[in-house]
Order: structure tokens, then sequence, then C-alpha cells
């Protein structure tokens, strides 16, 4: 597809792709994007578009931050998209990833996120109490992610990026921190006051081991 030789497309650029991705796919993006065709139909305004893109949970959390709904148009802005990165309020506790892919298109991916229980001990006993904390993209590689993070309290943190745990590793001031699942899909991570950077890089050991 076109679109992804110069955007991160949520459709993807290949045929193969994870199958939890694909899970997410068949349960929550399908529904969602039969919402948006059924908007479309009836539409008359911009308003009336952009308004029912505020409950897509699972796009917006995929940060859909375009739609392109006619190849001549000029492409829809999506104003609730969620950003490459945002902190969170809420923790939304469930058994497992089954329960995780049903659960994601419940809950407000804004302020809520979903973790498995196994997860719930690492996170923070309170967070996001510092409402001026403030987390951005510093540098954006496909194999190499750089956030710049400031927060008087203990923060909660969701990356519009896939978990994946066999290769990927965070880091903190270059000494690696754990991470954890969040809302099925995404990467979610606790950060303690402070300022500094935070690092995704994708270092698999087949990769390393086979050279």
């Amino acid at each position: 597809a076109s679109t992804s030789y110069f955007h991160k497309s949520i459709g993807g650029y290949h045929g193969a792709k994870l199958r939890a991705y694909q899970d997410l796919i068949d349960i929550q993006l399908m529904p969602e994007i039969q919402t948006i065709g059924a908007v479309f139909q009836h539409a008359k305004t911009l308003t009336d578009v952009q308004a029912p893109l505020a409950k897509l949970g699972v796009l917006n959390m995929l940060n859909m931050k375009y739609l392109i709904y006619n190849p001549e148009a000029m492409p829809i802005t999506n104003p609730y998209a969620n950003g490459t990165q945002w902190f969170v309020r809420k923790v939304v506790p469930v058994a497992n990833s089954s329960e995780a892919l049903h659960k994601v298109g419940q809950i407000d991916t804004k302020h809520e996120f979903i973790v498995e229980n196994s997860a719930v001990a690492s996170l923070p006993a309170s967070f996001g109490k510092d409402t001026t904390a403030t987390i951005s993209l510093k540098k954006y590689e496909p194999n190499h992610l750089v956030y710049t993070y400031k927060s008087a309290s203990d923060q909660v943190a969701v990356f519009s990026e896939i978990y994946y745990d066999k290769g990927w590793n965070a880091y903190v001031n270059g000494a690696k921190v754990p991470y954890f699942k969040a809302d099925y899909l995404l990467r979610g991570i606790a950060l303690k006051p402070g300022q500094y950077d935070i690092e995704f890089k994708f270092e698999p050991t087949s990769y390393s081991t086979g050279n």
C-alpha cells in the first residue's frame, strides 16, 4: 500500500503479521471499521464524521491520526487519537490474554489500561497524581525509540507500539528495566519520578547469535 511508504499504517504493509494482531483485527478492529463505514453513509459534515471517532477506543490506541476515505480527497484528521504515548490513571486487571482481547474494546483507552493479573504487582500503588507530567517521542527509528519524560510522581505510560518481548528491551538512563503488555497488544511501563529518557531497542538474541 502506498500509504505505508510514508506513514505507519494500521492495516500494515505485509500480509504476514503477528497472530495477536490478527486476532485484534478480527475481534475489535473490524467492528470499529464497520462503525466508521456506517457513519459515512449518513454524515453530511466533517463534525458528523469526527464526533463518533471518540468512541473508537481500539483504533485510537493504535493512534489512527488520519483516515483516508477517498483517494481523491484530503484525509480526515482524527482529533481523538491517543498519540504515540500517553499516561493512564486507572488499571483494569484481567485474568488472561483472551479476556484482555475481548475487554479492550470496552474501556476508555485514553485514561484506563488493561493488564493481566500477573503484571499487576509490578505497578505502583498509586500513580498519575502529577497532572503536569510530560512524555514525548524524541527519536524514532524502526529498531530504536527514545522518549523524554518528566514527572514529580509515579506514572504509568502506554506506548502505541506492539508488545514483543522476544527482542524489544526497555532502558532508563542506560539501565535495562522491565515493561509489560498493556491493552492486549501494546507496551506499558511503570515510571519513577524524575526527568530522564526512556529507550526501546530491538535487540533479538537470535539475530546476534546468528551473526
